[in-house]
């Protein structure tokens, strides 16, 4: 993988230097405060469209280097690695032992594990498996004076302190660079599945609720629009047998289980379904396929959150929101993905924004002066210049509260200054 010796980070360039050490990025952090110049985190640069425009002129530190497994005792079922380690090399070292850190990554041959951890990196399989937060055991990340900073440990059942490694959990790097970790693992499942089912738009409600009810016990259950169904099927190289709105329902587990589970599932949706269900069965290329749905496409990109009951209602908005858009909704998560190319010459991308996230509010919520319960944030606009308006929304109770874990953790503003609301 070569080396970029300088990085965009949404119009602004900066220079990029690479240490091989933690030591040695320590001092590069350290003689950067003294010069008074910004840090710029970058990983393998796979999301560096999420987030804010820099605010000051510095210098970007890249982590690839430190790509070292540091201690896999296996049978703890933990590993800590360095985090410019990619996703995918992890995957490699985890499968001499059958085992896995079941987290979603788009594109995991560049993106590394800072990367994921600094952008909250999640996808399909959150229902099932949960987000970073349940993985992380401890974390070392370096200070505004370049030194390590550690809490948590290598042991799941670690009570000491503070938690304070949850804190850089989606922060976008403001609060340091990362550079080590402890993960407890998951075994690898005997066998998966996937099921795509056709559904008609009157019964996505009644989709939803059959799932929350039903006796199987999935790790994906997910809404796709008809766009998204069919970027999946072409990633996957599947033929769908109906265009339209579908169901995605995953299994994983031994392979009796899984089996018995894809049989109960059309039995409880065979009143449901508009067509024919396409039963994917250990097909890792499938898998791939809805991960890589979590990648950027179309011209600008929204991630939405809500109560898991408004999730069908709001991503019906968001199916007509632009065209070419997609959207796939995890249902159990109320998480909402999607993306488009919204014709911005009668409305400003901004008022299309402010509408969905009106919507977004939960109905009894939505005509209160403080928004609350719901969000929607813009992962990607094109060239429009973007706001923390725009971005983010307004400003909501939680924000005084980061702005001033910003102000503790790195009160000379050295890290990613502008890039989330903490420091404006």
């Amino acid at each position: 993988m070569s080396e970029p010796q300088k990085i965009d980070i949404q119009g602004h360039v900066v220079t990029v230097k690479h240490p091989a050490t933690q030591e040695e990025l320590g001092q590069m952090v350290h003689a950067a405060a003294q010069a008074g110049q910004a840090i710029y985190s970058v990983g393998g640069a796979t999301r560096q469209y999420l987030g804010l425009p820099p605010v000051n002129p510095g210098i970007g530190l890249c982590t690839r280097k430190l790509d070292r497994v540091i201690d896999y005792p296996a049978r703890d079922m933990t590993v800590t690695v360095e985090l410019g380690m990619t996703v995918a090399k992890l995957r490699e070292v985890l499968a001499g032992e059958n085992q896995d850190l079941p987290i979603d990554c788009p594109d995991p041959s560049r993106a590394t594990l800072g990367g994921l951890l600094a952008t909250n990196g999640s996808g399909s399989r959150r229902h099932g498996y949960g987000t970073l937060r349940d993985y992380l055991l401890g974390l070392t990340v370096i200070d505004d004076h370049g030194r390590p900073t550690k809490s948590g440990g290598r042991v799941v059942k670690n009570v000491a302190g503070y938690d304070m490694g949850k804190l850089h959990i989606g922060a976008l790097g403001t609060l340091g660079p990362l550079v080590q970790a402890t993960f407890k693992l998951k075994p690898r499942p005997e066998a998966t599945a996937l099921s795509l089912v056709p559904l008609a738009p009157d019964q996505l409600e009644a989709f939803a609720n059959q799932m929350n009810q039903g006796q199987t016990r999935p790790i994906v259950i997910d809404l796709l629009s008809a766009g998204a169904a069919r970027e999946f099927a072409r990633l996957a190289g599947q033929t769908l047998p109906r265009e339209g709105w579908h169901g995605l329902v995953g299994f994983d587990g031994a392979e009796m289980a899984v089996r018995w589970q894809l049989q109960t599932l059309r039995d409880e949706l065979r009143s449901l379904a508009a067509g024919e269900v396409l039963e994917l069965v250990s097909h890792a290329g499938a898998w791939e396929a809805l991960t890589a749905l979590g990648g950027p496409r179309g011209t600008t990109g929204l991630r939405a959150g809500v109560l898991p009951g408004e999730s069908v209602g709001l991503a019906r908005s968001l199916e007509t929101w632009a065209p070419a858009s997609g959207v796939v909704a995890h249902l159990g998560a109320g998480i909402i993905n999607a993306w488009g190319d919204p014709d911005t010459s009668r409305e400003p991308l901004l008022g299309q924004v402010e509408r969905l996230r009106h919507q977004a509010q939960p109905k009894r919520l939505q005509d209160q002066a403080q928004p609350k319960g719901g969000w929607l944030v813009v992962t990607r606009s094109g060239p429009t210049a973007r706001d923390a308006r725009m971005v983010f929304g307004s400003a909501r109770q939680d924000h005084p509260l980061m702005a001033e874990i910003k102000r503790q953790l790195d009160p000379g503003c050295l890290f990613n200054p502008g890039r989330y609301l903490t420091d404006l």
